[in-house]
């Protein structure tokens, strides 16, 4: 029968409980003592090495602190201990906690250990055991909750990093059968290797968070407010690495009248993706004030991008421009022009979705731009939706691509969410997708 849980947190909820704790110190009551650990056993060393080789795969694939911990204890119980907590710190500071027991049956009494003065009792119990001793833990009941009673052997064993303290573990034993020799090696060599495992963890959570921000400031922070239009847009970056990504979108005035949207990809990912995304947002800025077609801006785009080297990088994308002249009612006018960039849908007032074509060349590839303009009315209640190619790529778990007939479906599906519609229409990918994207994706919607 494989080993049940219970669950507990720290300074961070975690995924599996919520109570929260604070470590202190304690004493122990007369009754603990030290306990000589038994001699070896038959079979031990081919029983831990094999231990020892499922927490190596275990460990080696989890890039997220909480399943690390929950690996941690899980293997703990599975093998060396009933009960083992496991306290590990965040890069942040925030500390996490998970408790495993090995007993389906002790699943009342793990709800019970959930509650943050149980979880306090036992992170003290911590602080002041002896590290890599068995303890037991007979007489000294009032260090431990209630719910556990006293009769336990108590092991900590702290978890390091390159010799650096990253969390422990407590192990609790029946008093009658404790740990042996060869398990309190094994339980030291498994904080360490765990202790790895959360440091890999939490290196992966910097270089995320850095990527987060550093992606943020790619993008505008917040929308204009575009007189005669409810504009929304929405940026997901994928969730199978953590390299910078190349989508972009920007809404901006070059005038008292004129507007310009931009929706775009950039080939690759990384630093080199992101310097060409903000190249391409900077140069429109720059570009676009004396024309109000935007093949031409596309074009200009082209060949300030071919002056540079970007190693063979290019760009996608569609350029929209129109006009405010006071008019709150009836159509809008829209100029666009794509440079290689998947098709906008429309979802016209009366709720049916077409795409609008727009035909063009990839802008940075090649010298020669085939681009052109596309005139489009947008009326009263039409939305105009702009997304990159991570929107109708996303797969399901069974490998079958969302498409465009899926995306005019959910988008027709959606009335009324205007200023929330690019939120809605990211989420409905995350679903189509069981939260696990390939590529990041943006979407701007713009809605008369």
């Amino acid at each position: 029968m494989g080993p049940a849980r219970g669950g507990g947190s720290g300074d961070a909820m975690s995924a599996r409980s919520g109570a929260r704790t604070s470590a202190g110190t304690t004493r122990l009551g007369a009754g603990a003592r030290p306990v000589t650990p038994p001699g070896p056993v038959p079979d031990a060393d081919r029983r831990h090495l094999e231990m020892l080789a499922r927490a190596t795969r275990l460990l080696e694939t989890p890039l997220d602190l909480a399943a690390t911990a929950w690996q941690t204890a899980e293997l703990v119980v599975a093998e060396l201990a009933d009960w083992c907590l496991v306290e590990v710190t965040g890069s942040d500071q925030r500390r996490l906690c998970v408790l495993a027991h090995r007993d389906p049956a002790l699943l009342p009494t793990a709800e019970l250990l959930r509650r943050p003065e149980h979880l306090t009792a036992l992170l003290k119990l911590m602080t002041v055991l002896p590290a890599v001793t068995p303890v037991d833990l007979a007489g000294a009941g009032h260090d431990l909750p209630p719910a556990l009673g006293d009769a336990w052997c108590a092991l900590t064993v702290p978890l390091t990093s390159a010799g650096r303290p990253v969390g422990s573990m407590i192990l609790l034993r029946a008093a009658d059968r404790p740990s042996h020799a060869d398990d309190v090696q094994l339980a030291v060599e498994l904080g360490h290797r765990a202790g790895a495992a959360v440091e890999k963890a939490r290196l992966h959570a910097d270089l995320q968070e850095t990527t987060r921000v550093l992606q943020a400031s790619l993008l505008p922070p917040v929308l204009p407010r575009v007189p005669g239009l409810t504009v929304s847009a929405q940026f997901r970056s994928g969730t199978s690495g953590s390299d910078i990504g190349g989508d972009y979108y920007d809404v901006f005035r070059t005038g008292p009248e004129r507007w310009w949207v931009v929706l775009g990809d950039v080939c690759g990912k990384g630093a080199a993706a992101a310097a060409l995304s903000a190249a391409v947002r900077h140069s429109l800025h720059a570009i676009a004030p004396d024309t109000d077609d935007p093949a031409v801006v596309l074009r200009r785009l082209n060949d300030v991008l071919l002056g540079e080297d970007w190693d063979g990088r290019f760009t996608t994308l569609l350029l929209l421009t129109f006009a405010d002249r006071g008019r709150r009612q009836g159509p809008l006018s829209v100029r666009m022009a794509s440079g290689g960039h998947p098709a906008p849908m429309l979802r016209a007032a009366d709720g049916t979705v077409r795409p609008v074509p727009c035909p063009g060349t990839l802008v940075g590839a090649v010298r020669e731009l085939s681009v052109a303009t596309v005139r489009l009315d947008l009326e009263p209640g039409d939305t105009l939706v702009l997304y990159t190619d991570g929107v109708t790529d996303a797969r399901d778990p069974s490998g079958v691509e969302l498409g465009e007939c899926t995306l005019a479906r959910l988008l027709a599906g959606h009335r009324g969410e205007d200023a929330d519609l690019a939120r809605a229409l990211a989420q409905d990918v995350l679903r189509h997708a069981d939260g696990e994207l390939r590529d990041d994706l943006a979407l701007l919607t713009l809605t008369r």
